[in-house]
């Protein structure tokens, strides 16, 4: 981990660059692929470019369409032979949009017949054509950006770190101590910016709130629930309780898997602070007093050893270095926050625990630990009622801090003020009806400690309850028993079983008050900052359930710590390792099948544009004798060939002169001149002048600059020899292809 205070974000993480299934969207729609986010912005600029492409071959392929269904052997006016130029001549729908739409001005008020709706259906189509290919090019980004920022984390290191008693080093300690300490630093800091209920609008945080799977994990959170325990031993009617509900491990945790490879999570929290009337004893020492806590006898190894919970100094020892002419160690004090963890095991008190709660307090269902604050020094500003920190006892006047006005401050009512909370757990195996609901189902273990819940589950898991701590007495082919031991052994190795592992470690940030905390002085406190410190630590756990996953994937890399750490045994194990999600801002991940949709079918449709008109041209050739209709196809492909802009370049040239051109290759798409013929000049109109709107027709050395006013001649360009050889019986349009030449007056 990053140390305490430094930014957090997915840089902290190795991430796996090349493909993956993202079991979120199944197997086909899921297939995804990972580079990065410089390597996935060229990727989607190029698939950009390339739907623009396409979207001028799916327009050629319309053009030839339009033009072979609108070619006719007998005559049409100028109209019809300027579309099917245009279709002809046309590489893109936009050019084509533009063309029509001046055709269409240029017609309206003309002698031709239905300008509109002639032109309209074809302007229409590519403009639809435009339209529906820039839509597809911009949401061809989506293949990015619909299957959002996760990426898996690059797992060369994977393990879990477990300090066994009999082999633990000094420097072993000491990096685990440290690791702890910066872990827990890191999931406060994550809490308080990422879980805060208050506003998250300042995006000046130093955490990345949108790392892992979810920026947050869902919570119900009651703040006025009934007392968890025995309603006689709780302080206040109004208490708090937390629910996670059925936490997805593959939605929520980030561990990739297809869903019947998942499993649900839940955790419960619930929280009061006690009466201590009749639950404490005072205790005159030689130099210090105490006050003693009886909430049920102390515990070591599972043998009571005292009958009090926790024994502290007095509240007159706690600020007796506080007096009229000192402020003493209030200066530097914040408050004092203790715990006495506990756990359940088959209903009863764990020799794990530090105590044996009472009957009032005692809960099978779930394990009982109890924190307590004292003042330690620390004075209130204000008085507070609050049901946890409760300083209504006047002590010094505010001026003796160096303040004006003579207005008194308060120290804490009681030497350790206790709140007891209550840990339960819940696993569950994913099937085709995931539990709904607070009471479990079939499907999942029950709702108890975190040993009785795993043991609960372990059936589930297909891991015999009582071997379920005996790690590798499993079948290493079998993926739910994988799943649920290295489960049990990462959460219990990061997360110690609960919020109350993590209170007492260095960088933890217990209390939100501290943070309004000043030479001493407690300078604000709400009435119920209890509920918003436990709230706290609630978020906290949830914050290191999110972490540590994450943390385990990505493995340890601190060397004084490798020799701890226990790697994955077994094949599921290592799957698990290599299947944890995060979200990266730093890396692009792509639908695969959305890739390859858009470049298949792009494919298809480009090679289908590019062989149309040779297949056809091909076809219509060699059938061209063989039937009338073969005959009509025929010339439909020469119509389409001769329409293309060098031939209608060639044929004007013809036009100008007496004898002609002589072109070779004139059926072919590119028609080029017979050695030592003519040199031609650029076509051009020029000498305008004398009558109105005339012009003349530059083009060739030898040619007059007039043209005749035969305005309705026709100029036969290309004879069917192949017919007329064979003799065929056709018409006069089946023989010769007319073009219409209006070249000698240009109207304005």
């Amino acid at each position: 981990m990053d140390a305490a205070g430094t930014t957090f974000g997915p840089s902290q993480y190795p991430v796996y660059m090349g493909s993956w299934v993202n079991w979120s969207r199944g197997r086909v729609f899921g297939a995804t692929l990972t580079m990065t986010r410089h390597s996935g912005n060229l990727l989607i600029a190029f698939t950009a470019l390339f739907v623009a492409f396409v979207s001028s071959r799916f327009w050629r392929i319309a053009c030839f369409t339009l033009h072979r269904r609108f070619s006719s052997s007998e005559a049409r006016d100028a109209l019809h032979h300027q579309r099917q130029a245009i279709l002809r001549n046309s590489w893109s729908p936009e050019v084509s949009v533009w063309t029509l739409g001046k055709l269409l001005l240029a017609w309206r008020r003309s002698s031709a017949k239905r300008p509109f709706a002639r032109i309209l259906p074809v302007l229409a189509g590519a403009l639809i054509c435009v339209c529906a290919f820039a839509l597809a090019g911009g949401f061809s980004s989506q293949i990015s950006t619909s299957i959002g920022d996760e990426v898996l984390i690059a797992s060369s290191n994977c393990g879990i770190v477990l300090l066994q008693q009999n082999n633990v080093t000094h420097n072993g300690l000491l990096a685990r101590l440290r690791s702890d300490s910066e872990f827990a630093s890191n999931a406060a800091n994550y809490a308080q910016q990422c879980y805060s209920l208050l506003d998250r609008s300042n995006s000046s945080t130093m955490f990345d709130c949108n790392t892992f799977a979810v920026g947050r994990l869902p919570a119900i959170i009651d703040n006025d629930a009934p007392c968890p325990f025995n309603e006689t031993i709780c302080r206040s009617k109004s208490n708090v309780r937390f629910d996670t509900g059925y936490l997805d491990s593959n939605e929520h945790l980030g561990i990739n898997a297809p869903p019947e490879e998942r499993f649900q999570f839940r955790q419960v929290y619930s929280c009061a602070p006690l009466q201590t009337d009749g639950y404490t004893e005072h205790r005159t020492g030689i130099n210090r007093n105490f006050t003693r806590y009886y909430y049920g006898p102390g515990v070591i190894g599972g043998e009571i050893t005292h009958n009090f919970t926790h024994e502290v100094f007095s509240i007159e020892t706690q600020y007796s270095d506080v007096d009229d002419t000192t402020v003493g160690r209030s200066l530097i004090s914040q408050g004092t926050v203790g715990v006495i963890t506990g756990d359940t095991v088959n209903g009863t008190t764990s020799s794990q625990s530090m105590w044996a709660p009472r009957p009032e307090l005692f809960r099978p269902d779930g394990s009982v630990y109890l924190a307590y604050f004292m003042g330690d020094g620390l004075v209130f500003s204000e008085k507070s009622t609050d049901d946890w920190y409760r300083a209504t006892t006047p002590f010094l006047s505010s001026h003796q801090v160096g303040l004006v006005d003579k207005k008194p401050t308060y120290h804490t009512d009681e030497a350790a003020a206790p709140l007891a909370c209550v840990e339960q757990y819940q696993f569950c195996r994913i099937s085709e009806s995931p539990p709904s609901g607070p009471e479990a189902s079939d499907r999942c273990g029950p709702l108890a400690s975190w040993f009785d819940a795993l043991a609960g589950a372990a059936p589930l898991f297909e891991v015999p309850e009582e071997e379920f701590v005996q790690y590798g007495t499993y079948n290493e082919n079998s993926t739910m028993p994988s799943i649920f031991i290295w489960l049990y052994y990462m959460v219990a190795a990061k997360q110690g079983g609960g919020p109350s592992t993590w209170l007492l470690q260095p960088g933890s940030n217990t209390l939100l008050s501290q943070k309004t905390v000043f030479a001493g002085i407690q300078l604000d406190s709400a009435n119920d900052q209890w509920k918003k410190d436990v709230l706290h630590w609630w978020f906290t756990y949830l914050s290191i359930l999110q972490l540590s996953f994450a943390d385990v994937a990505a493995g340890v890399h601190n060397p004084d710590l490798l020799e701890y750490v226990m790697p994955p045994h077994k094949l599921q194990e290592e799957k698990l390792c290599n299947n944890q999600k995060i979200r990266s801002r730093l890396h692009t991940s792509f639908s695969i099948f959305g890739l390859a949709f858009i470049f298949v079918v792009g494919g298809i449709v480009t090679i289908i544009s590019y062989i149309l008109e040779p297949l056809f041209h091909s076809l219509d050739h060699r059938r061209k004798t063989t039937t009338i209709s073969a005959c009509h196809r025929y010339r439909k492909d020469l119509e389409w060939t001769t329409n293309n802009v060098l031939h209608l370049q060639c044929l004007s040239y013809n036009a100008l002169l007496d004898d002609g051109v002589r072109w070779s290759k004139f059926q072919n798409e590119i028609p080029v001149l017979e050695p030592g013929d003519h040199m031609l000049k650029p076509l051009l109109l020029d000498g305008c002048g004398g009558a109105e709107g005339s012009c003349a027709l530059h083009g060739v050395e030898s040619r007059p600059d007039t043209y005749p006013d035969d305005k309705s001649g026709s100029v036969i360009v290309l004879v069917n020899e192949e017919h007329a050889k064979h003799g065929a019986n056709t018409t006069a349009g089946d023989k010769a292809l007319h073009i219409q030449a209006d070249v000698h007056e240009v109207k304005n």
